[in-house]
Protein backbone atom coordinates (compact mmCIF):
# COMPACT_ATOMS: atom_id res chain seq x y z
CA UNK A 1 0.00 0.00 0.00
CA UNK A 2 1.39 3.46 -0.70
CA UNK A 3 1.47 6.59 1.44
CA UNK A 4 -1.38 7.91 -0.31
CA UNK A 5 -3.92 5.50 0.36
CA UNK A 6 -2.80 5.07 3.93
CA UNK A 7 -3.40 8.68 4.28
CA UNK A 8 -6.96 8.56 2.67
CA UNK A 9 -7.92 5.66 4.36
CA UNK A 10 -6.94 7.54 7.67
CA UNK A 11 -9.40 10.75 6.90
CA UNK A 12 -12.28 8.31 5.44
CA UNK A 13 -12.37 6.12 9.07
CA UNK A 14 -11.03 8.91 11.18
CA UNK A 15 -14.74 9.95 12.65
CA UNK A 16 -15.28 6.26 13.56
CA UNK A 17 -11.76 5.53 15.10
CA UNK A 18 -11.77 5.97 19.41
CA UNK A 19 -10.18 9.41 20.96
CA UNK A 20 -6.75 7.78 21.10
CA UNK A 21 -6.77 6.85 17.99
CA UNK A 22 -7.91 9.57 16.62
CA UNK A 23 -5.01 11.47 18.25
CA UNK A 24 -2.53 8.57 17.57
CA UNK A 25 -4.19 8.90 13.47
CA UNK A 26 -3.46 12.70 13.77
CA UNK A 27 0.45 11.54 14.77
CA UNK A 28 0.76 9.98 11.69
CA UNK A 29 -0.28 12.67 9.71
CA UNK A 30 1.22 15.10 10.81
CA UNK A 31 4.88 13.79 11.91
CA UNK A 32 5.47 11.53 8.72
CA UNK A 33 9.10 11.71 8.95
CA UNK A 34 8.93 10.89 12.64
CA UNK A 35 6.55 7.67 11.56
CA UNK A 36 9.40 6.70 9.35
CA UNK A 37 12.21 7.41 12.00
CA UNK A 38 11.21 7.06 15.54
CA UNK A 39 10.55 4.07 17.48
CA UNK A 40 6.77 2.90 18.10
CA UNK A 41 7.58 3.44 21.61
CA UNK A 42 8.96 7.00 21.17
CA UNK A 43 5.99 7.86 19.16
CA UNK A 44 3.60 6.74 21.21
CA UNK A 45 5.00 9.07 24.34
CA UNK A 46 5.07 11.74 21.49
CA UNK A 47 1.64 11.59 20.76
CA UNK A 48 0.80 11.38 24.03
CA UNK A 49 -0.96 7.47 23.84
CA UNK A 50 -0.06 3.98 24.92
CA UNK A 51 2.25 2.04 22.47
CA UNK A 52 -1.13 -0.89 22.03
CA UNK A 53 -3.00 2.03 20.40
CA UNK A 54 -0.21 2.60 17.84
CA UNK A 55 -0.36 -1.12 17.26
CA UNK A 56 -4.39 -1.02 17.11
CA UNK A 57 -4.32 1.90 14.40
CA UNK A 58 -2.47 0.01 11.99
CA UNK A 59 -3.89 -3.38 12.17
CA UNK A 60 -7.57 -1.03 11.96
CA UNK A 61 -5.91 0.39 8.47
CA UNK A 62 -4.99 -3.13 7.32
CA UNK A 63 -1.58 -3.74 8.80
CA UNK A 64 -0.29 -6.47 10.66
CA UNK A 65 1.73 -4.80 12.78
CA UNK A 66 2.43 -1.07 13.15
CA UNK A 67 5.91 -2.05 11.42
CA UNK A 68 4.50 -3.36 8.20
CA UNK A 69 2.59 0.40 8.41
CA UNK A 70 5.88 1.87 9.70
CA UNK A 71 7.39 0.71 6.31
CA UNK A 72 5.47 2.72 3.80
CA UNK A 73 6.05 6.04 5.68
CA UNK A 74 10.13 4.65 5.56
CA UNK A 75 9.18 4.37 1.72
CA UNK A 76 7.69 7.65 1.35
CA UNK A 77 10.28 9.40 3.02
CA UNK A 78 13.18 7.42 0.99
CA UNK A 79 11.23 8.36 -1.99
CA UNK A 80 11.45 12.03 -1.24
CA UNK A 81 12.98 15.30 -3.07
CA UNK A 82 16.67 15.32 -3.16
CA UNK A 83 18.49 18.58 -3.65
CA UNK A 84 18.91 20.04 -7.36
CA UNK A 85 22.92 19.38 -6.74
CA UNK A 86 22.95 15.88 -6.07
CA UNK A 87 20.46 15.17 -8.56
CA UNK A 88 22.45 16.87 -11.20
CA UNK A 89 25.60 14.94 -9.97
CA UNK A 90 23.42 11.48 -10.50
CA UNK A 91 22.48 12.80 -14.26
CA UNK A 92 26.04 13.13 -14.97
CA UNK A 93 27.05 9.59 -13.55
CA UNK A 94 24.21 7.86 -15.24
CA UNK A 95 24.79 9.22 -18.57
CA UNK A 96 28.59 8.51 -18.44
CA UNK A 97 27.93 5.09 -17.25
CA UNK A 98 24.84 4.50 -19.15
CA UNK A 99 24.26 6.40 -21.96
CA UNK A 100 20.78 6.58 -23.45
CA UNK A 101 18.59 9.09 -24.80
CA UNK A 102 17.31 11.62 -22.20
CA UNK A 103 14.92 13.17 -24.51
CA UNK A 104 13.18 9.97 -24.69
CA UNK A 105 13.51 8.74 -20.99
CA UNK A 106 12.17 12.13 -20.11
CA UNK A 107 9.01 12.37 -22.00
CA UNK A 108 8.06 8.87 -21.40
CA UNK A 109 8.09 9.62 -17.83
CA UNK A 110 6.09 13.30 -18.20
CA UNK A 111 3.79 11.19 -20.06
CA UNK A 112 3.23 8.54 -16.87
CA UNK A 113 3.27 11.36 -14.44
CA UNK A 114 0.10 13.35 -16.25
CA UNK A 115 -1.42 9.72 -17.16
CA UNK A 116 -1.26 8.95 -13.39
CA UNK A 117 -4.23 11.75 -12.78
CA UNK A 118 -6.66 9.55 -14.47
CA UNK A 119 -6.34 6.54 -11.60
CA UNK A 120 -9.58 6.46 -9.46
CA UNK A 121 -7.91 8.27 -6.47
CA UNK A 122 -6.56 11.33 -7.97
CA UNK A 123 -9.35 11.68 -10.80
CA UNK A 124 -11.83 11.50 -6.94
CA UNK A 125 -9.68 14.40 -5.84
CA UNK A 126 -10.13 16.45 -9.13
CA UNK A 127 -13.87 16.26 -8.94
CA UNK A 128 -13.64 16.91 -5.42
CA UNK A 129 -11.85 20.05 -5.59
CA UNK A 130 -13.98 21.33 -8.63
CA UNK A 131 -17.39 21.18 -6.32
CA UNK A 132 -15.10 23.16 -3.45
CA UNK A 133 -14.53 25.69 -6.01
CA UNK A 134 -17.72 25.71 -7.61
CA UNK A 135 -19.46 26.20 -4.46
CA UNK A 136 -16.86 29.05 -3.37
CA UNK A 137 -17.54 32.65 -3.11
CA UNK A 138 -13.91 33.46 -3.95
CA UNK A 139 -11.07 31.33 -5.54
CA UNK A 140 -7.46 32.08 -4.07
CA UNK A 141 -4.43 30.73 -5.82
CA UNK A 142 -1.03 30.48 -4.76
CA UNK A 143 2.35 28.94 -6.09
CA UNK A 144 5.96 30.12 -5.26
CA UNK A 145 9.31 29.87 -7.77
CA UNK A 146 8.52 26.86 -10.31
CA UNK A 147 4.67 26.43 -8.90
CA UNK A 148 4.03 30.11 -9.36
CA UNK A 149 3.58 29.59 -12.99
CA UNK A 150 1.19 26.73 -12.49
CA UNK A 151 -1.06 28.95 -10.04
CA UNK A 152 -1.25 32.25 -12.66
CA UNK A 153 -2.09 29.80 -15.36
CA UNK A 154 -4.97 28.37 -13.35
CA UNK A 155 -6.17 31.71 -12.50
CA UNK A 156 -5.97 32.88 -16.23
CA UNK A 157 -7.49 30.60 -17.45
CA UNK A 158 -10.56 30.23 -14.66
CA UNK A 159 -10.98 33.92 -15.24
CA UNK A 160 -12.25 33.28 -18.88
CA UNK A 161 -15.96 32.40 -17.68
CA UNK A 162 -15.52 33.64 -13.64
CA UNK A 163 -14.54 36.81 -12.09
CA UNK A 164 -14.08 35.12 -8.09
CA UNK A 165 -10.60 34.01 -9.21
CA UNK A 166 -7.83 36.02 -7.34
CA UNK A 167 -4.12 35.45 -7.59
CA UNK A 168 -2.06 35.93 -4.19
CA UNK A 169 1.13 37.95 -5.94
CA UNK A 170 2.27 41.35 -5.60
CA UNK A 171 4.76 43.99 -5.56
CA UNK A 172 6.55 44.57 -1.99
CA UNK A 173 5.17 41.15 -0.48
CA UNK A 174 1.54 42.55 -0.70
CA UNK A 175 0.28 39.60 -2.98
CA UNK A 176 -1.56 38.24 0.48
CA UNK A 177 -3.62 41.26 1.24
CA UNK A 178 -6.64 39.89 -0.64
CA UNK A 179 -7.31 37.52 2.19
CA UNK A 180 -7.95 40.09 4.26
CA UNK A 181 -11.45 39.34 4.33
CA UNK A 182 -11.41 35.49 3.30
CA UNK A 183 -13.64 33.18 5.02
CA UNK A 184 -15.31 29.77 5.37
CA UNK A 185 -17.56 30.45 1.96
CA UNK A 186 -14.49 30.73 0.17
CA UNK A 187 -11.55 28.32 -1.55
CA UNK A 188 -7.65 28.80 -1.70
CA UNK A 189 -5.37 26.56 -4.33
CA UNK A 190 -1.82 26.11 -2.94
CA UNK A 191 0.36 24.66 -5.71
CA UNK A 192 3.34 23.82 -3.70
CA UNK A 193 6.02 20.61 -4.08
CA UNK A 194 7.97 19.40 -1.01
CA UNK A 195 10.80 20.93 -0.04
CA UNK A 196 7.90 23.63 -0.03
CA UNK A 197 8.13 27.29 -0.56
CA UNK A 198 7.67 29.41 2.79
CA UNK A 199 5.20 32.04 1.63
CA UNK A 200 3.11 29.62 0.36
CA UNK A 201 3.21 27.38 3.35
CA UNK A 202 2.27 30.49 5.44
CA UNK A 203 -0.35 31.91 3.08
CA UNK A 204 -1.90 28.41 3.47
CA UNK A 205 -1.96 27.71 7.45
CA UNK A 206 -3.54 31.79 7.36
CA UNK A 207 -6.04 30.61 5.02
CA UNK A 208 -6.49 27.51 6.72
CA UNK A 209 -7.01 29.69 10.29
CA UNK A 210 -10.31 31.27 8.52
CA UNK A 211 -11.80 28.83 7.76
CA UNK A 212 -10.89 28.70 4.06
CA UNK A 213 -11.12 25.26 2.18
CA UNK A 214 -7.86 24.39 1.01
CA UNK A 215 -6.90 22.29 -2.04
CA UNK A 216 -3.16 21.64 -2.25
CA UNK A 217 -1.36 20.40 -5.81
CA UNK A 218 1.22 18.77 -4.25
CA UNK A 219 3.68 15.65 -4.33
CA UNK A 220 2.27 14.13 -1.26
CA UNK A 221 -0.70 14.03 0.90
CA UNK A 222 1.87 14.08 3.98
CA UNK A 223 3.68 17.06 2.16
CA UNK A 224 3.49 20.38 3.84
CA UNK A 225 0.59 21.84 2.15
CA UNK A 226 -1.30 18.27 1.96
CA UNK A 227 -1.36 17.90 5.71
CA UNK A 228 -3.26 20.73 6.20
CA UNK A 229 -5.47 20.73 3.02
CA UNK A 230 -9.07 19.29 2.58
CA UNK A 231 -8.46 17.66 -0.85
CA UNK A 232 -4.63 16.73 -2.19
CA UNK A 233 -4.10 16.49 -5.95
CA UNK A 234 -1.27 14.06 -5.81
CA UNK A 235 1.76 15.24 -8.92
CA UNK A 236 4.56 13.56 -10.03
CA UNK A 237 7.53 15.84 -10.44
CA UNK A 238 10.30 13.36 -10.51
CA UNK A 239 12.25 12.49 -14.24
CA UNK A 240 15.66 11.50 -15.42
CA UNK A 241 16.79 15.48 -14.99
CA UNK A 242 17.81 17.31 -11.67
CA UNK A 243 15.02 19.25 -11.69
CA UNK A 244 11.29 18.90 -10.33
CA UNK A 245 9.46 18.92 -13.43
CA UNK A 246 5.72 21.11 -13.42
CA UNK A 247 4.40 19.39 -15.99
CA UNK A 248 1.89 17.46 -13.92
CA UNK A 249 0.91 20.44 -12.11
CA UNK A 250 -0.47 22.16 -15.28
CA UNK A 251 -2.48 19.28 -16.11
CA UNK A 252 -3.86 19.00 -12.67
CA UNK A 253 -4.86 22.90 -13.25
CA UNK A 254 -5.87 22.43 -16.75
CA UNK A 255 -7.73 19.54 -15.83
CA UNK A 256 -9.58 21.29 -12.77
CA UNK A 257 -10.31 24.39 -14.64
CA UNK A 258 -11.96 22.12 -17.57
CA UNK A 259 -14.37 20.49 -14.85
CA UNK A 260 -15.55 23.32 -13.54
CA UNK A 261 -16.27 24.60 -16.91
CA UNK A 262 -17.98 21.89 -17.66
CA UNK A 263 -20.27 21.60 -14.74
CA UNK A 264 -21.18 25.40 -15.11
CA UNK A 265 -23.00 24.45 -18.44
CA UNK A 266 -24.38 27.54 -20.12
CA UNK A 267 -23.20 30.52 -18.36
CA UNK A 268 -20.13 29.47 -19.77
CA UNK A 269 -20.11 30.20 -23.28
CA UNK A 270 -21.15 33.54 -22.86
CA UNK A 271 -18.74 34.10 -20.38
CA UNK A 272 -15.42 32.87 -22.16
CA UNK A 273 -17.26 34.83 -25.75
CA UNK A 274 -17.36 37.93 -23.56
CA UNK A 275 -13.49 37.91 -22.63
CA UNK A 276 -12.69 36.97 -25.78
CA UNK A 277 -14.11 40.41 -26.65
CA UNK A 278 -13.07 42.31 -24.15
CA UNK A 279 -9.30 41.48 -25.68
CA UNK A 280 -10.06 42.27 -28.95
CA UNK A 281 -11.90 45.38 -28.10
CA UNK A 282 -8.15 46.20 -26.30
CA UNK A 283 -6.27 44.94 -29.02
CA UNK A 284 -4.36 42.58 -27.21
CA UNK A 285 -3.41 39.71 -29.77
CA UNK A 286 -1.16 40.24 -33.04
CA UNK A 287 -3.27 41.13 -36.45
CA UNK A 288 -6.55 42.90 -34.26
CA UNK A 289 -6.57 44.98 -37.28
CA UNK A 290 -3.16 47.07 -36.75
CA UNK A 291 0.21 46.61 -37.90
CA UNK A 292 2.71 47.02 -35.08
CA UNK A 293 3.73 50.62 -36.88
CA UNK A 294 -0.41 51.16 -36.04
CA UNK A 295 0.28 50.25 -32.68
CA UNK A 296 3.38 52.03 -31.89
CA UNK A 297 1.82 55.09 -33.71
CA UNK A 298 -1.15 55.00 -31.70
CA UNK A 299 0.95 54.57 -28.11
CA UNK A 300 2.69 57.85 -29.19
CA UNK A 301 -0.34 59.90 -29.19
Amino acid sequence: MCIEKVSQQIREEYEALSGQMQVAARYLMEHPQDVALLSMREQSRRAGVPATTMTRLAKQLGFAGFEELRAVFVGAIRNSSEPFSSRAAELVRTRQSQGGDIAVEMVDRLISSVQHLKSGQQSWALREAAKILQNARTVYAVGQRSAFAAAYHFTYLYGYFSTKAVLLDGPGGIGADPLTHCGSEDALVVISLDPAARRSVEVAHFARSRGVKIIAITNSPLSTVGRISDVQIVVNYENPAFFDSMTAAFAAVETLVAIVAESEGENVPGAVRLREEQRHALGEWWGDGDTGKTRRSKKSQ
